[in-house]
């Protein structure tokens, strides 16, 4: 991920997320695919009361 033109490293690049995640109104969440990281991530969201937006491709 890349901050100020810098490519971070793995942790620090979990660090911005989660806090990025932490301090955020809302979540938006693209549930094409299937994957169960973003599963997880919207219920992760919806646990700390985040208002979600859902979407998937038909």
């Amino acid at each position: 991920m890349k901050k100020d033109g810098l490519v971070l490293p793995w942790p620090e690049t979990w660090k911005l997320r989660q806090y990025r995640k932490e301090e955020s109104a809302f979540v938006i969440a693209d549930l094409t695919g299937g994957r169960g990281g973003v599963y997880y991530e919207t219920g992760y969201a919806m646990a700390k009361g985040k208002q979600i937006i859902l979407s998937c491709k038909k």
